[in-house]
């Protein structure tokens, strides 16, 4: 629609003008750099500005990593795994009743026309609850399209 195409144009403009800061252009509309030779000196500064870089991105990710640990696999952290599932799969079974056969213990309903408008009027009451939940997280965002 026209707001959305409104905002895309807006966004580009404003990407502009920031890389424009960031970026001085001459009177003749070229970036305002000059070039430099590529000869020993320069590629030494080059890579000693790299290493820089890599040593102060390493300071500041390294608060970062530490928090969380590596798990090794050893037999104590698989056997903790199985635990987990095991314990899942408990929990599950308390939610959903099995069978002695080991199915879920439902009752089959016969797919007739009536069960049919019951499931579709249930379907339908379900989503306008979920809409209801929904809709103040979704107003917290607004779509743009890209038209």
């Amino acid at each position: 629609d026209m707001e959305s195409k409104r905002m895309k144009e807006v966004g580009k403009l404003h990407s502009q003008i920031e890389y424009q800061k960031d970026h001085p252009m001459t009177l003749e509309g070229r970036l305002d750099y000059t070039a430099v030779a590529d000869d020993p000196e320069t590629r030494r500064v080059k890579d000693v500005t790299m290493m820089a870089s890599e040593v102060e991105y390493e300071r500041k990710d390294k608060p970062r990593r530490e928090i969380y640990q590596t798990v090794t696999d050893d037999m104590e952290s698989k056997r903790m795994k199985e635990v987990g599932k095991l314990h899942s799969q408990i929990e599950y079974q308390k939610d959903h009743p099995m069978t002695l056969e080991g199915r879920l213990d439902y009752t089959a309903v016969a797919d007739d026309p009536e069960t049919r408008r019951v499931r579709d009027v249930t379907m339908m009451a379900s989503e306008v609850e979920y809409e209801r939940k929904d809709k103040p997280r979704r107003e917290i965002y607004q779509t743009v399209t890209d038209d």
